[in-house]
């Protein structure tokens, strides 16, 4: 029975979520009588905007109302980037904590705001000559009323799944007026608290549609796999709609295959056609290794086309045995990501562009598999996941975690929907909505019932509405870790940032279920370190079967400054309160969809095929479930020093689930003296739909062997090279023909590099201790303890000075004292003499002394100079962030080069993605925009640095013992980093800052709240580090 009166108090109610809507229905397209079902209503509609409820304009939809005076909008898109409210990033708290008082299921009022979209507009002909008009709407935020020509239409919530109804007796020939209010909040909000930005409005896609006197409302495909997995039995399920005076049609049935061949063609009574199965022999199966799809043709009428559906199916089998999840029989492994829908510019209103750009980069980086967090996608992006073939977890719109957080009340009480009768229908309907739109795609493998949302009844029951409505497909929900009473809710154990040992610990005693991490690795800022601990579980533990990193994409927002640059935002920079921060800023990609370098250590860990090379060969494991590596080319590379000396082209043909070795004969190559790696690729062989033919895909690399350089290098001595030593009252130079070296005995260090009587260095070099913290950092308060160091390293002071001088060399020793002594006592300067003037002589003061380190300069006649470093480690003292020597460089300083780890910034528990080679790049390029400025542009296993101005360069080197360093090259120094909020924020770069280090820890990524970096890649401070390198000009 039509609802003919719109009411408000619906916005409060949740047993009202749809007035008037039509049911939910499968996503195909159909045409009409041989022409366009669709008319698009996108563009520019006549706007509204009111702060609240009481102010809007109550009488915008009515026919007699002048809209010429109202603004224009763009639909679809959010009112707050359309310069009307402001957006608001908040992730566990609801957007008005702490502003107004609300208790579920009511919103504040007071603040609520109104957009009211109003367009007149003719319809197309091929639209009022179908039999019934229909209007969609594909997203609105949050709750919404639907007005044509004077008359309330229906109302719906759910912000993302579609609302549809039907307009047949309000539309006319001639010019009809759509009046759309949407309202900011509702019932509904308490049930969207997904970490994101909070904003409403029309977003998606906006249309109207006819459809014929008899049509096809749904679709349900079923293709049944033998058990021989060769077979497919079909069965489509039809829900047809009569609109004529007879309920009798003519339909065909047809399927092809790829190659466009026919393998089915059934004439016969429409609703007969449906009625039956259709047995298909040796069928090709779909999965994200081959995403092979057939084409389903569905015409109705005989002699005339009244309707065709062109759909297209993916046939596989999903199912659990044994406790072990498997597609067409074979165990699957989730290397998956979180993905908001989400665009810098447009927010969660993106562009099939924008679908394209990610789903090519999801295959370029071996992703497999996508949960969409936490709601329905657009559809384009289920068929774009069919066709190029990534499994997905289908999610219901659903989040309320800032309804069971509370600090002092029990979570079963407080959490929605819970065991809350007034909630349950509601929730299934959003679990039904899904479902009947999105279950004809095969990507999707596993439904699942939302995001930390507890537990309770009504949650258990839209799992069991979902395999009623789809048994072929499993369902998922991580609740039940925080609520045990329904485990059966979730058919998978699904855990959020459980670490590797929890997760062993689980998969070591007998575990229930098989275990997934719907969420894990999170990559917030300079992050996702350690990922490799859980990828090699996979081939540990076959319930182990896969993890979603958080997440794939910064949600960040441009905004026009008043210079009229933009800058990329994030909570609480427009103003808004509450905020959570930069908490968004946790993708792998960056927010304007440029690549980050945790991409690199992903795209590594989740390939398919691992490539193990040494001298004498490449030994390969293709773990693909179904397809061998013919689609591939096997290149292995031989370097000598960073420099490819020899590479050969291999077939590197290698059958899945199989191993295989290929012979190299790279020794006969290897007779020269120095450091080789063999690294190998497999590269694709022909072009594709997300990458050309030759883009990389699998990498791996050999230790390093190395050959002895027998021939020793005499550096000669200083009279035989014609360089003077001057001895000075506060200095020592060396000076040769080209080169120019001083060390200050009053300044405790190098003073002056030149070379060819230009200066490199802009200030002295010191001992550095200390990096800006990285999310992962503050979130664990690493700092805390640790952030001494930077006070240590800003106050840190020359106690000694000694001079060694022979006819080869000058050798002048620093020792320097921290503030700081064993057990982290700090040495209070104001207690202490002031420094004595000579020398050696060290002051009594309160009676403590600072731990000690030391520099040692060796200079020879060739201009080389060697620098020692000695930190002595002392008990007591919190872990160093790194350690090492940092060097002001003239700012002119911009270009470097490095053979070591690269292309990408990395780190200890961050390198296993980059390759081995001499790379270059700039000290600006080097820079990574994490949303919050932090310690970035690390490289690792560094043997040789380069750094040019365009005239003359300085060279650092590794030792004669060959331990590659650390190194980073910036603008900035890590005090300018640390106070930063914006990258806009740093200030002019005046300066190139390398730091060549010894050590340095890593990033971590388990979390960003608590985790630590593992413990095998930090820094103690309780041991000696001795480390040394060279330096040479040129």
């Amino acid at each position: 029975m039509r609802i003919e009166e719109a009411k408000t108090e619906w916005l409060c109610n949740p047993e009202v979520f749809q007035v008037n809507r039509e049911e939910a229905h499968s996503d195909h397209r159909f045409t009409l009588y041989g022409q366009e079902s669709r008319q698009s209503l996108n563009g520019t509609w006549k706007f509204s905007y009111a702060k609240c409820p009481a102010e809007r304009e109550k009488d915008f939809y009515r026919s007699d109302f002048d809209i010429e005076g109202l603004d224009n909008i763009q639909v679809p898109g959010h009112i707050q980037l359309q310069g009307y409210g402001i957006p608001q990033y908040v992730n566990v708290m609801y957007p008005w904590d702490g502003q107004q008082k609300a208790e579920a299921p009511a919103v504040p009022m007071d603040y609520n705001p109104v957009g009211s979209y109003v367009r007149d507009i003719e319809f197309d002909r091929n639209i009022m000559s179908g039999e019934k008009q229909y209007i969609s709407f594909q997203g609105v935020e949050t709750a919404f009323y639907l007005y044509v020509n004077d008359r309330f239409v229906g109302y719906g919530e759910d912000s993302f799944t579609p609302s549809e109804f039907d307009i047949t007796e309000f539309v006319h020939e001639g010019k009809n007026r759509i009046g759309v209010e949407v309202y900011q909040r509702s019932s509904a909000s308490w049930l969207e608290d997904q970490d994101f930005f909070r904003f409403s409005g029309i977003f998606r896609d906006v249309f109207v549609y006819a459809v014929p006197k008899v049509h096809i409302r749904d679709i349900f495909v079923h293709t049944n796999i033998s058990d021989d997995y060769r077979d497919c039995s079909l069965k489509v399920d039809a829900k047809i709609a009569w609109h004529g005076k007879e309920e009798k049609a003519v339909g065909k049935l047809m399927l092809q295959d790829m190659d466009g061949k026919e393998i089915l063609c059934e004439i016969g009574d429409l609703e007969a056609l449906f009625a039956k199965s259709y047995e298909l022999k040796d069928v090709h199966l779909w999965s994200a290794e081959n995403p092979y799809l057939y084409t389903m043709t569905i015409v109705i009428g005989k002699e005339e086309e009244i309707e065709k559906i062109v759909q297209q199916i993916g046939m596989r089998r999903f199912e659990m045995k044994d406790k072990i999840m498997l597609l067409n029989g074979m165990r699957i492994e989730f290397n998956g990501v979180n993905r908001h829908e989400f665009d810098c510019h447009r927010g969660r209103c993106v562009t099939e562009e924008d679908m394209l750009w990610d789903i090519k980069f999801m295959k370029q980086h071996n992703i497999n598999a996508v949960r969409t967090c936490h709601y329905p996608d657009q559809s384009r992006w289920y068929e774009l996941c069919d066709e190029y073939g990534i499994y997905m977890i289908g999610e219901t719109n659903m989040e309320t975690h800032g309804t069971w957080t509370l600090f002092d009340k029990d979570p079963v009480e407080t959490c929605i929907p819970g065991d809350k009768p007034e909630w349950q229908e509601n929730v299934l309907d959003r679990v039904n909505s899904m479902v009947q739109r999105d279950k004809n795609h095969p990507a999707i493998l596993l439904w699942s019932c939302g995001n930390e949302s507890f537990g309770g009844s009504n949650i258990f029951k839209m799992s069991e509405f979902m395999r009623k409505l789809d048994n072929s497909r499993l369902v998922h929900y991580e609740g039940i870790t925080q609520d045990r009473r329904y485990p059966d809710t979730s058919d998978v154990e699904s855990w959020m940032y459980g670490r590797p040992w929890d997760v062993e610990e689980y998969l070591q005693n007998q575990p229930g279920k098989p275990f997934i991490n719907c969420e894990y690795m999170h990559a917030m800022g300079n992050s996702c370190g350690g990922i490799k601990d859980y990828t090699d579980l996979l081939d540990k533990y076959p319930m182990y079967q896969g993890s979603f990193i958080w997440d794939y994409m910064d949600q960040a927002l441009y905004r026009t400054e008043k210079d009229g640059s933009e800058r990329l935002c994030y909570g609480g920079d427009f103003d808004e309160v509450p905020d959570d921060g930069n908490f968004c800023g946790d993708g792998i990609v960056f927010a304007d969809r440029t690549v980050s370098a945790k991409a690199a250590e992903v795209k590594f860990v989740y390939q398919q095929v691992k490539l193990f090379p040494d001298v004498k060969g490449v030994k390969v494991i293709n773990k693909r479930l179904f397809e061998s590596t013919a689609d591939l080319i096997l290149n292995v590379e031989l370097l000598r020093n960073g420099e490819c000396v020899a590479r050969r082209v291999l077939d590197g043909l290698t059958e899945a689930q199989s191993e295989a070795y290929f012979e190299l004969d790279f020794e006969k190559e290897m007779e020269q003296p120095g450091e080789y790696i063999v690294q190998a690729a497999y590269c694709l062989k022909e072009d594709t739909l997300w990458a050309e033919a030759g883009y990389e895909l699998m990498t791996g690399r050999s230790e390093a062997v190395f050959v002895e350089d027998t021939k020793k290098k005499e550096t000669g001595s200083f009279a035989q090279k014609n360089v003077q030593i001057v001895h000075g009252n506060q200095n020592i130079g060396i000076h040769g023909k080209y080169f120019d070296i001083d060390l200050s005995r009053k300044n405790g260090g190098l003073i002056s590099l030149r070379y060819k009587g230009k200066e490199i260095l802009d200030r002295k070099p010191n001992l550095v201790f200390y990096r800006a913290s990285t999310d992962n950092d503050r979130g664990c308060q690493y700092m805390y303890d640790s952030g001494i160091w930077e006070f240590v390293e800003r106050w840190q002071r020359c106690i000694d000075f000694k001079v060694e001088e022979t006819d080869t060399k000058v050798v002048v020793r620093y020792t320097y004292e921290l503030p700081i002594s064993e057990d982290s006592v700090l040495i209070v300067a104001d207690k202490r003499e002031k420094p004595s003037k000579s020398a050696g002589k060290e002051n009594k003061g309160n009676g403590r002394k600072g731990i000690r380190t030391e520099i040692v300069y060796t200079v020879t006649a060739d201009g080389k100079v060697n620098i020692s470093l000695h930190y002595h480690g002392a008990k007591g003292l919190p872990e160093l962030p790194l350690f090492g020597m940092e060097f002001p460089l003239k700012r002119e300083f911009e270009q470097f080069a490095y053979y070591g780890i690269g292309p990408d910034e990395n780190y200890v528990d961050r390198n296993n993605g980059g390759k081995i080679g001499i790379f270059a790049s700039t000290v600006t390029e080097n820079y990574s925009p994490y949303l919050k400025p932090q310690s970035c542009g690390n490289r690792t296993e560094t043997r040789w640095l380069e750094l040019s101005d365009g005239e003359g360069k300085i060279r650092f080197s590794a030792d004669v013992q060959g331990r590659p360093f650390q190194f980073t090259a910036l603008h900035y120094r890590e005090s300018e980093l640390e106070n930063a909020m914006h990258t806009g924020d740093l200030p002019a770069e005046n300066y190139t800052y390398v730091k060549i280090l010894a050590k340095h820890m890593g990033v971590g990524g388990d979390d960003s709240w608590g985790s630590q970096v593992r413990e095998n890649c930090r820094v103690t401070a309780e041991e000696d580090i001795l480390y040394s390198f060279d330096i040479t000009m040129e």
